[in-house]
């Protein structure tokens, strides 16, 4: 049940951006901007996301995990409404800053708290199911809102996105992810069955059983990550990672206009890569869990820049076959939005797995702000084609660290002592 609300949250949620940047020609005309003045808004975001996470690595603790998804669903609804108002720029700037809210404590990080406070082991391929499952009903929201637009005005569609958003999101959160575990209560009172977390742990009457929970659930504190080069190299990794993902999702209508195809063949090539990559998001948690971040990093960064090849060699040929396979492959990217939740498990271990993931966000965000004006610099100067090959640069760059996180992971040197002092 957690899980499913937690699926349902993260659609109204992280929703909100897909659904608007399909509107984008309409929040242009109906602000009287330009599509300039437009992407400034996305960049604040980001650049507010990226504060959030770094204040979320202390607030997710303090709120904990359940309570940050549901201020998360009142600021998407904020953003949705002052979006909808916004007659010009600046009030949508508001709502762009209080979406940053919603990405940094109200999503991924805060989903993955919740996931592992029952799953514990198994968070890493839960994670990549919920998002992978919201990720599919954020296609069909967008192309519901596209339906809609057709019979009544953004404004109309938004105000009814944002009643929606509210309802689904604290129904969710209340009937649904309900009551949350500690990480320590979970790990104390779930030896053999997670099913059995709450229970145990309501039937534990005696007081002393809570005295050896701490040294159950392994790994290294945010502090102690700190003190790694690992954890410095993970978060240059996170923010050029950063670069591919929102590179290609903002840009990819720009780069199939700017080659001949009209807006509505693009919003439908787009309406089936974004279904494909929840596909790919929900098998990400089954691959690392199966064959570790070795396996899944090559297969993110390795096969983007393959679609990213066979996009541009579409755009000198015209061959539609391409387009396919560029946008298949290219949606191998997808999952770099939960890499930390996936990751730090294998990287830095559960002890302090919330905090250290909304740090690894903090990264993305940043990387992601500064994306939306070096990208649409390059893209204006040398060509949207030439921007898309930088990012897939970036992206085999970002795996090149990846792996080099994995050569110094603090994880192993840990497990060892863990060992000896077993022994």
């Amino acid at each position: 049940m957690a899980s499913i609300g937690c699926a349902l949250i993260l659609t109204m949620g992280i929703g909100v951006n897909a659904v608007l940047n399909v509107m984008i020609p309409l929040l242009i005309e109906g602000m009287n901007t330009t599509l300039t003045g437009v992407a400034v808004g996305p960049m604040l975001g980001t650049i507010s996301a990226f504060l959030f996470s770094l204040i979320g690595t202390k607030l997710l603790a303090k709120l904990t995990p359940k309570y940050g998804l549901l201020v998360g669903t009142f600021c998407a609804v904020l953003t949705l409404v002052f979006t909808a108002m916004a007659t010009n720029v600046f009030v949508f700037y508001v709502g762009c800053v209080i979406n940053g809210a919603v990405l940094a404590i109200g999503a991924h990080a805060a989903v993955a708290g919740v996931i592992a406070a029952w799953y514990r082991e198994k968070t890493a391929a839960v994670v990549g199911l919920v998002v992978g499952v919201s990720s599919l009903l954020i296609a069909a929201l967008v192309f519901a809102s596209g339906q809609m637009l057709a019979v009544m005005t953004y404004r109309a569609v938004i105000y009814i996105l944002a009643a929606t958003s509210l309802i689904v999101g604290v129904l969710a959160n209340i009937l649904l992810v309900g009551k949350v575990p500690s990480m320590a209560a979970a790990a104390a009172s779930a030896p053999a069955s997670q099913a059995d977390t709450t229970e145990a742990a309501e039937s534990a009457e005696a007081p002393a059983a809570p005295a050896p929970v701490q040294p159950e659930i392994p790994g290294l504190t945010l502090k102690q990550a700190l003190g790694t080069a690992s954890f410095y190299i993970f978060f240059v990794a996170m923010f050029l990672a950063a670069f591919p993902m929102n590179g290609f999702s903002t840009f990819a209508t720009t780069f199939f206009v700017m080659n001949g195809l009209d807006t509505t063949a693009a919003a439908t090539y787009l309406s089936v890569y974004a279904a494909i990559t929840a596909i790919v998001t929900m098998g990400a948690g089954y691959v690392v869990t199966k064959l570790g971040s070795r396996v899944l990093a090559p297969i993110v960064f390795v096969g983007f820049a393959g679609g990213v090849a066979c996009l541009v060699y579409w755009a000198v040929n015209g061959q539609t076959l391409l387009i396919w396979l560029g946008l298949i492959l290219a949606s191998t990217i997808a999952p770099v939005i939960v890499l930390p939740s996936l990751m730090i498990p294998e990287f830095f271990g559960m002890k302090d797995y919330t905090s250290i993931n909304a740090a690894g966000m903090a990264a993305f965000f940043i990387g992601a702000a500064i994306m939306m004006v070096t990208i649409a610099a390059i893209a204006e100067t040398a060509g949207i084609s030439t921007a898309f090959i930088i990012l897939a640069v970036l992206g085999i760059v970002a795996l090149a660290l990846f792996f080099l996180v994995l050569a110094t992971s603090p994880m192993k040197r840990f497990l060892k002592q863990v060992a000896v002092q077993e022994a």
